[in-house]
């Protein structure tokens, strides 16, 4: 079992897959571990091979943290989740509305 290592960004972990590789290096799974109102919190996020970037973990994990000091928006990233598949589902409806003709 591989072991959870700190990136250079403050709050975001890794483990390193034993055989699956991204190129030379082993391929990485990225989590975020911060603290929200209902306690300490540790999610994935996905591979590195799939597209995450410490950099861009670091921005998601800095959006977290923001709403969580102003209280406005989501707070955990699956309050983000849920929040992205309403949106989406909404905008599929209202393509679906619109592309109803009266004939």
């Amino acid at each position: 079992m591989a072991s959870w290592k700190r990136s250079r960004q403050p709050g975001v972990y890794y483990r390193e897959h034993p055989t699956r590789k991204n190129g030379p290096h082993p391929d990485r799974y990225l989590t975020l571990r911060y603290t929200s109102p209902d306690g300490r919190r540790q999610e994935g996020l996905g591979w590195v091979s799939e597209g995450w970037t410490l950099e861009r973990t670091a921005q998601l994990l800095g959006e977290l943290k923001q709403n969580i000091r102003t209280g406005e928006g989501p707070t955990t990233l699956c309050e983000l989740r849920a929040g992205n598949l309403l949106a989406r589902k909404a905008k599929e409806a209202e393509a679906d509305r619109r592309s109803l003709t009266f004939g």
